[in-house]
C-alpha cells in the first residue's frame, strides 16, 4: 500500500486474504473508518476556520465602534461652544 488511504491492489488482497482469512475485509474496514475520521477532521478545520473568521470581523467591528465613538466625544468636546 504505496498510498495510506487507498486500498491494495486486488491481487494483493487476494494473498492477504489467504494467508490470513478475514484479512482483506478487516483492510477494507480499516481504510472506510480512516476515510471517515478524515472526513470529521476536515469538517472540524472548517467550522474552526469559519468561526476564526467571524471572530476576527468581531473584532474588526468592536475596534471600528471604539474608534468611531473616541471620534464623536472628540469633536462632540471640540464643538461644545
Amino acid at each position: 500500500m504505496s498510498d495510506s488511504s487507498a486500498l491494495p491492489a486486488p491481487g494483493d488482497l487476494e494473498k492477504y486474504e489467504r494467508v490470513l482469512p478475514g484479512s482483506a475485509e478487516r483492510i477494507v474496514a480499516l481504510v472506510e473508518q480512516k476515510s471517515e475520521r478524515d472526513l470529521w477532521v476536515q469538517k472540524l478545520l472548517a467550522r474552526e476556520e469559519r468561526l476564526t473568521r467571524l471572530l476576527s470581523y468581531g473584532s474588526l467591528l468592536i475596534g471600528v465602534s471604539g474608534a468611531c465613538v473616541g471620534f464623536a466625544a472628540f469633536f462632540a468636546k471640540v464643538f461644545e461652544h
